[in-house]
């Protein structure tokens, strides 16, 4: 198991090592085949991917903790929070569907994209998707307790909110020049 894990670690290495050098061979043999299709399809994701260098400042504010306390008093004052006001958790509505079936979760379990950044819940739609018909009437089970009762765990709703630069080539330290995403949990998405 040692000599496994000494192969592997050596193998992860050279890769992080050559990433670049790996990266471009896949372009050259992808154009060497004459797929041009295949070709656009590698150079147009490659230029989606985003920048994610930090920025020195934002707002003049210069270290990580300081730049993580910002974000979160802007986005606090920004955004309306339920956490400290008097709203009750239990919302009457006739118009609610009585039952989800096993075959309705799994459906929707299915139509997830894949890929997508993970919530708090740390699970991807890879996972629900590979994890079989028992973790679909887990959920199942879940949803109709949640309509039966009228309420959804506060678990199930939280989101990571995360700035994301507008557009490339924008001033990374002005606040104005970011937007929020919101990364919800996947049980949240699926219901």
């Amino acid at each position: 198991m040692k000599n496994e894990q000494k192969k592997f670690k050596y193998a992860l290495r050279k890769v992080r090592k050559n990433r670049e050098q790996i990266v471009s061979d896949k372009l050259v043999t992808s154009y060497e085949g004459r797929d041009l299709t295949k070709f656009w399809n590698h150079i147009k994701s490659h230029d989606q991917q985003r920048d994610t260098a930090e920025a020195p400042s934002v707002n003049g504010v210069t270290t990580s903790e300081g730049i993580c306390e910002m974000w979160r008093d802007y986005y606090a004052s920004s955004f309306a929070t339920t956490a400290n006001e008097n709203i009750p958790k239990f919302y009457k509505h006739d118009n609610l569907p009585g039952r989800c079936t096993s075959q309705q979760v799994e459906q929707c379990i299915k139509k997830l994209k894949k890929g997508k950044s993970l919530g708090l819940d740390g699970i991807s739609a890879e996972a629900l998707q590979t994890a079989g018909a028992s973790a679909c009437q887990l959920v199942c089970i879940l949803f109709n307790a949640c309509l039966a009762h009228s309420y959804i765990p506060d678990v199930i709703l939280r989101v990571v909110i995360v700035p994301i630069i507008k557009k490339k080539g924008l001033d990374n330290t002005k606040v104005q020049n970011y937007r929020p995403i919101a990364l919800a949990t996947i049980i949240s998405k699926v219901f």
